[in-house]
């Protein structure tokens, strides 16, 4: 192979490695626009209290939610639906480092309610419906955990109980 043959092969091999970051980074471009283009961030709820809430009465059984190496929180886990609204007492933990929301799904995965978003040491008291139920059903209650700021995923977890209805 002759001195300008292998010119010509050197460029050739340039130019691909070129095309080839050229199409990656236009792939990590598209990928990063769809993230960002199909999420809406949650607002934060404009109902949050700074603190934790007091002297509740047991029987909304109140209690904590630990999700290991992610989050904790806290929330009744008796719940009633009464005029379209639940008392959940939902709490994100002072010691976390994420923003947490709490959705309630009925058991065809319809969602029933959410909060907006809470900073540590925040809780709501308060969970307005879509719509009053008009019997006892059973649902499912999501926590997401947000990384501040950036919105990324820091978990989830996912819980089963029974919204009881009140006149």
């Amino acid at each position: 192979m002759d001195q300008s043959q292998k010119r010509i092969i050197a460029v050739l091999a340039s130019l691909i490695v070129v095309a080839l970051l050229v199409l990656l980074g236009t792939s990590i471009a598209r990928v990063n626009n769809a993230r960002a283009g199909n999420f809406t961030p949650p607002p934060f709820d404009e109902a949050a209290v700074v603190g934790a809430p007091e002297a509740l009465d047991a029987a909304l059984n109140y209690r904590p939610i630990l999700v290991e190496g992610a989050f904790s929180a806290s929330m009744c886990f008796n719940l009633t639906a009464k005029d379209g609204k639940v008392d959940l007492y939902f709490t994100n933990a002072p010691e976390n480092t994420v923003w947490l929301t709490a959705s309630v799904f009925d058991a065809s995965g319809a969602l029933l309610g959410e909060t907006g978003i809470l900073r540590p040491g925040e809780y709501v008291q308060t969970l307005t419906l879509n719509k009053q139920p008009s019997a006892a059903q059973n649902v499912t209650v999501r926590i997401r955990a947000y990384e501040p700021d950036t919105y990324y995923s820091k978990g989830f977890a996912n819980g089963s109980l029974i919204l009881n209805v009140s006149d």
